[in-house]
């Protein structure tokens, strides 16, 4: 009876985690749109996003730390050993996780007029000082966002999913009544101050219900004698190389875009970036959340045939969204970024640099999604290392091409090199895989994906008759980018949905079937 409770709560925590994931996008929606009213595409925040380049990137490269290094050495401690041995373990990780923000935040605010002014290089009007003063803050925050990414981990990982999403709540609503708040006071600086806070605020939340065990803190100043520290940060190099050049195509990106002819064109590349990446994550998350875990457990077990099966499933299943959204950001790109971001401070030529990035980065959705699933088996199977070489490669070639695209295309070209260089990667990580594992992936191993294309297709060419001869009917009522936005999204889904439905299309039933609080 009471092994049914634990059960039962475990998965009602796991629905509470779907649905707090899903809602927590939504509202990094809101903050997105908060941002382009409050500020617009300008010079500030461009300058606000130079600034957060490096805490950005530092945040990215520890959660693979923590969840390739830190927590698998956790669990070992906790089941091999005691529980005094495996928090004695986790304060000690907090301390040199704290200790190196800080030595990070120190070095880059003595090297910081050098390092901050060449990715600034290209700002018409951008102060160096200013940036230096808004990272500052920004490493503040990190530091206590570092340490809110270590406990989430481990409610993670003793099945605990309701504290990580309330905690992320409490951040990203601290940020939104900041920037609505205070953005006329103060102005760039409420979006700093926002996240500063709200890191501080998540952390006082996640750490509360263990405050108990900082009994088991006393020795955490012999760090550096823990052979079980050494490894952790040993075993973890391969995660900071592998997140250094997936980030560098961010930090390439924006510092082309800094030599473009408008002020606020980083900002426009941002706004396209992070609309395209939260509509993809929204559907991305699910199956990530059902096929991780089966690839890790394939991995563990060395069965490459359920490896292979496992993962042609999950890119089966990502497709199936990716392609039809891909598509329908491109039809639908300018009524996005208008209900999304244009009002306020955000004027005609922000709107203009926005959908044309759009566009661009439409294009990857598909190759972003297949090259997520890969890289997570090449984590399942511990082998890092060999991922590094087509990261190098990928870095390059988007160098090349976005100082040769976007002086021909302008800010589409930075975000089309995104595209080409995310397909590139996906040819790498496939021959890749079947170099060091014998896995081979190919297109007519993916049941779906034929149909889904028909499907796609179908879709353009009916949504495209039907939206005509709704303006024609319709008339004026039509111009509003709002129910423009609807009618779009509603009828490619309802055409794809039926259409797909018509060609026996497998994975929405045995996704859609699996999403629920009894997952396996």
């Amino acid at each position: 009876m009471e092994n049914n409770n634990q059960d039962f709560l475990k998965e009602k925590n796991i629905t509470l985690f779907y649905y707090g994931e899903f809602a927590y996008f939504i509202l990094t929606l809101i903050q997105l749109s908060f941002m382009a009213f409050f500020f617009g595409a300008s010079l500030e925040l461009d300058s606000f996003l130079i600034a957060f380049i490096v805490p950005h990137f530092f945040m990215i490269s520890l959660e693979g730390i923590v969840r390739g290094g830190f927590i698998p050495k956790f669990l070992e401690l906790k089941k091999d050993y005691d529980e005094y041995t495996s928090w004695r373990f986790f304060w000690q990780n907090i301390l040199v996780i704290t200790l190196f923000s800080i030595a990070v935040m120190v070095v880059f605010i003595i090297l910081g007029p050098l390092f901050f002014s060449i990715l600034s290089m290209g700002l018409k009007g951008g102060s160096v000082s200013v940036i230096i003063k808004m990272f500052s803050y920004l490493m503040l925050g990190v530091i206590f966002a570092n340490i809110n990414t270590v406990i989430r981990e481990v409610y993670f990982s003793e099945s605990d999913y309701k504290k990580p999403v309330i905690g992320k709540f409490i951040h990203i609503i601290i940020l939104i009544v900041f920037i609505t708040g205070y953005s006329d006071e103060i102005g760039i600086y409420s979006l700093v101050f926002g996240y500063l806070t709200g890191y501080i605020f998540e952390t006082l939340y996640l750490i509360a219900p263990i405050r108990d065990k900082f009994a088991y803190a006393s020795e955490i100043f012999s760090f550096y004698k823990s052979p079980a520290l050494k490894n952790t940060l040993k075993n973890s190099v391969p995660f900071i190389l592998t997140a250094v050049f997936l980030y560098v195509d961010i930090i390439v990106d924006r510092f082309i875009a800094g030599f473009g002819k408008f002020e606020g064109t980083i900002s426009s590349l941002n706004y396209a970036f992070s609309l395209s990446f939260k509509l993809s994550t929204i559907f991305l998350l699910p199956t990530i959340w059902i096929f991780y875990p089966r690839i890790i457990k394939a991995a563990k077990e060395l069965n490459d045939s359920k490896l292979h099966d496992t993962l042609t499933q999950a890119i089966n299943a990502v497709l199936f969204f990716m392609i039809p959204l891909s598509v329908l950001l491109i039809l639908a790109r300018n009524e996005f970024v208008a209900v999304f971001f244009f009002r306020g401070s955000f004027n005609v030529l922000s709107y203009t640099l926005t959908r044309n990035a759009l566009l661009g980065y439409a294009f990857n959705l598909p190759f972003f999604a297949i090259n997520s699933m890969l890289i997570l088996v090449f984590y399942s199977q511990g082998k890092v290392k060999p991922l590094i070489n087509p990261l190098v490669a990928s870095v390059i070639t988007n160098f090349f091409l976005d100082i040769i695209l976007f002086s021909i295309f302008g800010i589409f070209g930075i975000a089309f090199a995104t595209s080409i260089v995310q397909f590139s990667l996906m040819i790498n990580l496939l021959k890749l895989l079947r170099y060091s594992s014998g896995i081979r992936i190919q297109a007519r191993n993916l049941p779906d994906l034929k149909k889904v294309i028909y499907s796609t297709v179908i879709m353009i060419v009916l949504s495209i008759i039907l939206f005509v001869s709704s303006e024609k009917i319709i008339g004026d009522s039509m111009n509003d980018h709002a129910l423009r936005l609807i009618f779009l999204v509603f009828e490619c889904g309802a055409i794809y949905y039926l259409i797909s439905r018509m060609f026996k299309v497998e994975t929405p039933d045995s996704l859609f079937g699996e999403i629920r609080p009894n997952i396996k």
